[in-house]
């Protein structure tokens, strides 16, 4: 609060004797002036929060009251002293009072109501002053989106407003993932108290963040826990009845000095905590004291006030989050549109070379023997036209395979007893037919998995059964298949001569089309249902491949999975 400044403006005092040596019993530091410049220079220094109360020689108030309209109103007092045998004066609007100097009880009773309607308007300034910070501060943090900017700009506010020598921010944060939360009754265990940010206008503060425990027995705790501020005086003197404790840690390694201590929650509209504003040290004339009940009230409103700040921020961090997550996921999209185009138009090479080299080329074949069957008879050979059809018999058997086999690679027969039943027959023949030995071990039913994810796992499983076949060289292999209500997740494990992952990047599409679907086509049919492929092995010391797909439960609409 700002101070009173009294004034005595006149040519001559000799008349006001008795009220000079009033004034200055109640005002020791009044001054009297005769010059208006010099009263001119100090009224333009007055500070924002400082009143003057001019008392004007009546003779002189023609002169000065053309000047009047260019000061401020609100924090200039202008009185005119009268004698008794002055004259009705015609003071204008300017004027705040008349004072008629004809007796001491009359002086002292005018600087008696003086002093109360002073206190009255410097009060008013006060919190005409509060309320135009409030509005600043409050549009501040309504405007600011950066979170660490917010709790400088929250600090910082809350030091300024209450005197503090310096002041801390904790916010209250998850215990397994330490993200930023809210605390409600009954969450102390599973929720911290983080150290974000400090302010302290003695020394240099630079500590690393950290956590505590939510407990009682802490001054943060209490305002979390309670939802209540708390006010102490001394924090090495905090009495047993407040039921807390001070941790002198901050002050054994800086060698600083806390005394009074405000702490105050920070609560949304929910009445949540978000977090605890704790300041330290108010300081009025460099010398600490203790904070006012003024103080807790105007810290509680400024932290209601931070803690819808700080709310909207952490939401609009997480809508920027999500949006990022969005952008990437129509990325991911696009790129698994283009996987799925190409792997389709793979597909399509595939089966048209297959159908080219196999079924067509026999179809050929049958023709030209059935031109050559229509020779025979003309000819009446007889032998080479039954040995002409045991060879076309064959083709006929032959393409019929080679039809069946792709038929079976577009949709394998096999999935029609089931998932499990078909890697059982698929690794017993392929123990036979190769003497590697497989040990399959599964967890989980596989009747609710829908068809394609029966389709992707068979087909990796069985390409990783042919990559191990045709490169690996091994005696044995485990696999190892967890169906949860999740996730699936496998594990193919040989001891064959193992391979660098890299090499596989390496190879044109061209190499792959030859050498069969690989395993980059094996990654790429996983990054299709949104799985995850992992290979890890090295020359000479076999192979792992992890793959975890994502479980949707149920058959797809319009699917069957025995068809």
């Amino acid at each position: 609060m700002g101070n009173l400044k009294a004034i005595m403006y006149s040519g001559s005092f000799k008349e006001y004797t008795t009220f000079l040596a009033i004034l200055k019993t109640k005002y020791p530091g009044a001054m009297t002036l005769t010059d208006f410049g010099a009263l001119h220079t100090v009224l333009t220094g007055l500070g924002e929060d400082d009143v003057a109360a001019v008392f004007i020689d009546h003779r002189l108030l023609d002169r000065i009251t053309p000047n009047l309209p260019y000061y401020d109103q609100e924090n200039i007092l202008w009185i005119v002293l009268a004698q008794e045998s002055t004259a009705l004066l015609h003071v204008g609007p300017q004027v705040f009072d008349v004072l008629t100097c004809g007796g001491a009880i009359n002086i002292q009773r005018f600087l008696k109501r003086l002093k109360k309607d002073v206190a009255c308007r410097l009060r008013l300034q006060a919190l005409e002053s509060e309320v135009r910070e409030f509005y600043t501060i409050g549009k501040t943090l309504s405007a600011e989106k950066d979170t660490k900017a917010l709790l400088e700009t929250i600090i910082n506010a809350c030091i300024d407003i209450t005197s503090a020598d310096g002041g801390t921010i904790y916010l209250v944060v998850n215990g397994p993932d330490d993200k930023w939360s809210t605390f409600r009754e009954g969450d102390a265990g599973s929720k911290l108290l983080k150290f974000v940010i400090a302010r302290n206008r003695s020394i240099n503060i630079d500590m690393e963040e950290l956590t505590l425990p939510i407990s009682r027995e802490s001054l943060s705790g209490y305002a979390v826990i309670t939802g209540l501020s708390i006010r102490i005086d001394d924090a090495y003197d905090i009495p047993v009845q407040v039921g807390c404790s001070f941790n002198p840690q901050f002050d054994k390694i800086t060698g600083y000095r806390t005394r009074s201590v405000l702490t105050a929650p920070m609560k949304d509209h929910q009445d949540r905590v978000l977090g605890v504003i704790q300041l330290i040290n108010k300081k009025r004339r460099d010398r600490v004291v203790p904070f006012e009940p003024r103080d807790e009230m105007v810290i509680n409103s400024l932290a209601g006030q931070a803690a819808v700040a700080l709310e909207n921020s952490l939401l609009y961090r997480d809508m920027e989050e999500l949006l990022e997550q969005y952008r990437i996921q129509n990325e991911r999209l696009r790129e698994l549109s283009e996987r799925i185009l190409k792997a389709h138009e793979e597909e399509r090479r595939r089966i048209a070379r297959d159908i080219h080299d196999g079924p067509a080329q026999l179809m050929s074949s049958c023709a030209l023997k059935v031109e050559i069957f229509r020779k025979y008879l003309q000819r009446s050979m007889y032998d080479a036209l039954g040995k002409a059809m045991d060879e076309l018999n064959d083709s006929i058997l032959t393409m019929a395979r080679d039809i069946r086999k792709i038929i079976y690679d577009l949709r394998p027969s096999p999935l029609e007893a089931g998932l499990l039943k078909a890697l059982e027959t698929h690794f017993a023949v392929f123990s036979k037919e190769t003497g590697i030995k497989v040990k399959f071990l599964h967890t989980g039913e596989d009747g609710g998995l829908q068809y394609y994810l029966i389709a992707t796992l068979y087909r990796v499983i069985t390409e990783a059964c042919t990559n191990i076949r045709k490169h690996a060289g091994a005696t044995s292999v485990e696999v190892n298949l967890e169906i949860g209500p999740e996730k699936v997740s496998l594990l193919v494990v040989d001891d064959g001569k193992g391979f660098d992952p890299d090499s596989v990047r390496k190879k044109t599409a061209e190499d792959k089309l030859q050498s069969g679907f690989g395993l980059e086509g094996m990654r790429e049919r996983v990054e299709l249902v949104q799985g995850a492929l992992h290979i890890d092995s090295s020359p000479g010391k076999g192979a792992r491949v992890k793959i975890v797909l994502p479980v949707v439960q149920g058959p797809s609409e319009g699917e069957d999975v025995g068809a």
